[in-house]
């Protein structure tokens, strides 16, 4: 838990300083959700009041636990390219602790988002680029394509 706490403490907290919920417990639960596969807000928050005595145990949640308005806020006013920095050191730290090889075949994809179009554009919808590790079956990166 200390390495995830120094890793995402460089990550600026967007909201007023009297917010409720501490940024870490957010990011903390979201990860985990993500990781058992959950996908979204809603996700993040079921999947906390289901496992609330687990979470207890190494989360503050002092002020009881994010509501799914809670998480799609907080994402949503995330700076991008910060969270992507520290998402990043967290990956390679994940790696590197769970013993994972990003090495072997590396498949790059590239594909049309359905129904997102860029303002200006309604003709050309929103085309993305990933990038994956077979072997370990991670996404190693994803980007709107130029």
């Amino acid at each position: 838990m200390r390495k995830i706490r120094s890793i995402f403490s460089t990550l600026p907290d967007p909201r007023a300083p009297n917010a409720l919920h501490d940024l870490l417990d957010i990011i903390v639960i979201a990860l985990a959700t993500v990781l058992c596969g959950g996908q979204g807000a809603t996700d993040m928050e079921v999947f906390a009041s289901s496992k609330e005595k687990l979470l207890r145990q190494f989360l503050r949640l002092e002020h009881g636990l994010p509501s799914h308005d809670t998480f799609s806020r907080v994402f949503n006013a995330l700076d991008p390219e910060a969270f992507e920095q520290a998402f990043r050191s967290f990956m390679a730290a994940f790696t590197e602790a769970n013993g994972i090889k990003l090495t072997g075949v590396v498949a790059v994809d590239g594909k049309a988002v359905r129904g997102a179009y860029e303002r200006g554009r309604s003709a050309t919808p929103l085309h993305m680029v990933n990038v994956f590790a077979t072997e370990a079956r991670m996404a190693l990166a994803a980007c709107k394509a130029p």
